[in-house]
C-alpha cells in the first residue's frame, strides 16, 4: 500500500546549457529544502563549460544526463523521460526555489487527490550589478524585480517565511484563460508525469513558447490551479533566454494562431468573451516591450487582433503608443 508521499512524489528536471556560473546556486536551493526533493535531475544540453562537472560535484547528488545540443524543450524532456516520481517540476538552471516550496507542493498534492497540474506565482530579481546593462538593453522585467544586492546576500534579501496553511487556490486557469496570456513561468508549473505525456510534452521545435504551449495542450485535458505563493525566484540577467532570445513576437503570433486557427474555438469567436478572456498580464507585458522597441505598428497589429471588446483595444492601444513616445525620447 503506498502512502501519500509515495502518491505526490515530485521529481525536478533542471536543464542546463553553459549555466556553470549558476547551476551551483539553484542546487544549493533545491538543497536546502524543508522538504527533501525525492529526485532531482540535470539535463545537461551539449554544454561546452564544466556546469556538468559542478552539478556531478554538487552535495545535492543530482542524477546527470548529457546530450548533444537540442534545446532547452527537449532537454526537459529527456529528464521528464527518466524520471519515476508520479508529479514533475522543472527549475531552470538560474532560477531558485524558497526554502518551503517543496514541502508546500507536496503538502497541496496531498490534501488535493484528482489535482493534475498546478502553477504557482512566481518572484523575479536580479544583482544589482546588472542593473545598467540592462537598463541599456531596454528590459523592463527587472523594473518589478527585487534588486539583489549581492549573491551572497540573496537568501537573506528574498526569502520569506512559509505561509501556516495549505496553499490556497486562487483561480482555475482553463484554456480560455491562456487564450488571452500564459500565466506563469515555466519554472512555476507542476504536472502529472502521466499527464504530462499524454499532452505531448515540451513542444521542442518552439523556441521560448515551448512552455505556453505545453500547458495550453494540458489545459484542454485538466482546469490547472494556481496557487499565490511566489516561491520561485526568476533571475533575470543579461544572458537570459528574456534578454537574447526576441520572443515577444512569436509568443504573441501563437496567441493569434491559436485564436484563429479554428481548432480550439468556433470560427468566428476569436474575441468572444465567452471563448476567450481578456488580455492577461504576460500579453500586455510583451506587447509593451514590442513598442518599447520600436516596433509599435507590430504591437498596435497584434493587440488588434488579441482584444477582446473595443474598449479593452482603445485602452490598449493608448498605452502601447504612450510607451512607444517615452522610449523614442528617452
Amino acid at each position: 500500500m503506498t502512502n501519500a508521499s509515495e502518491q505526490t512524489g515530485i521529481a525536478v528536471v533542471v536543464p542546463l546549457h553553459n549555466g556553470a556560473a549558476f547551476i551551483e546556486r539553484t542546487l544549493d536551493s533545491l538543497q536546502a529544502q524543508t522538504h527533501a526533493v525525492p529526485e532531482v535531475i540535470v539535463v545537461d544540453d551539449g554544454s561546452t563549460d564544466d556546469g556538468a562537472a559542478r552539478a556531478r560535484r554538487h552535495p545535492l547528488g543530482p542524477r546527470i544526463i548529457e546530450q548533444q545540443n537540442a534545446g532547452v524543450a527537449a532537454a526537459r524532456n529527456r529528464g521528464a523521460l527518466a524520471a519515476s516520481q508520479p508529479f514533475l517540476a522543472f527549475l531552470d538552471q538560474d532560477d531558485l526555489w524558497l526554502p518551503w516550496r517543496h514541502e508546500r507542493l507536496a503538502a497541496f498534492l496531498a490534501s488535493k487527490p484528482d489535482c493534475r497540474a498546478l502553477a504557482t506565482t512566481e518572484r523575479g530579481f536580479f544583482y544589482d550589478s546588472d542593473r545598467s546593462e540592462l537598463e541599456a538593453a531596454g528590459d523592463h522585467l527587472h523594473e518589478g524585480a527585487v534588486a539583489v544586492q549581492s549573491e551572497t546576500t540573496w537568501q537573506e534579501q528574498l526569502a520569506a517565511p512559509a505561509p501556516g496553511t495549505v496553499p490556497a487556490v486562487t483561480r482555475l486557469v482553463g484554456t480560455a484563460d491562456l487564450l488571452a496570456a500564459t500565466i506563469a513561468v515555466s519554472t512555476s508549473y507542476v504536472f502529472e508525469r502521466e499527464l504530462f505525456f499524454v499532452s505531448g510534452g515540451f513542444v521542442s521545435l518552439a523556441r521560448s513558447i515551448d512552455d505556453y504551449l505545453t500547458l495550453l495542450n494540458i489545459s484542454r485535458l485538466t482546469s490547472i490551479p494556481q496557487l499565490d505563493e511566489p516561491s520561485v525566484l526568476y533571475r533575470i540577467h543579461p544572458s537570459s533566454t528574456a534578454m537574447t532570445t526576441d520572443w515577444a513576437t512569436p509568443l504573441l503570433a501563437s496567441h493569434v494562431l491559436v485564436r484563429f486557427g479554428g481548432n480550439l474555438i468556433p470560427p468566428g469567436h476569436a474575441r468572444d468573451i465567452e471563448h476567450v478572456g481578456p488580455l492577461g498580464l504576460f500579453a500586455r507585458h510583451w506587447l509593451l516591450e514590442l513598442a518599447r522597441s520600436h516596433r509599435l505598428l507590430d504591437a498596435l497589429a497584434l493587440a488588434r487582433l488579441l482584444c477582446t471588446s473595443r474598449r479593452e483595444w482603445v485602452g490598449v492601444s493608448w498605452a502601447l503608443t504612450k510607451a512607444a513616445v517615452h522610449a523614442r525620447l528617452g
